[in-house]
């Protein structure tokens, strides 16, 4: 396969404005849906403490080629919202933000668009329990 190839098959995700929980969820998630994902790397703040600290930021590169069936559910309901931005070649993006927003409610905070990648913000809080009460009915 051509070196680009792969590169054009994976997607950067930034994981941030979140407490550590929101983004072990989001993250639980990519790597639920896309087996083999590179393990996430927190990028460390400045030595900051207390309220000021700057928030951390996990990254991980998602190959979507190596796409798990089903549909994954999160295993830790993130208590407050968690920012997550995607970047590469548009339909790799595509994929990851597909199963992102099945797992979680999204909101599109932006888009930008190159001529070969896309960059995608989303602002991911945890779904209602529509699907709970959808079964009980």
């Amino acid at each position: 396969m051509p070196e680009g190839a792969s590169a054009e098959a994976e997607v950067n995700v930034l994981v941030s404005h979140c407490e550590p929980e929101g983004a072990e969820a989001v993250l639980g998630v990519l790597a639920e849906a896309f087996p083999g994902m590179s393990p996430p790397a927190a990028v460390p703040a400045r030595a900051t403490a207390g309220p000021a600290a700057p928030p951390s930021i996990w990254a991980v590169t998602v190959d979507v080629r190596r796409r798990a069936p089903g549909a994954p559910a999160p295993a830790v309901r993130p208590a407050s919202s968690v920012t997550a931005e995607l970047d590469g070649a548009a339909e790799p993006v595509r994929r990851v933000r597909a199963v992102l927003e099945e797992a979680f409610a999204g909101e599109h905070l932006g888009t930008v668009s190159g001529e070969h990648e896309l960059q995608v913000a989303l602002r991911l809080t945890a779904r209602g329990d529509a699907r709970s009460r959808d079964a009980a009915v």
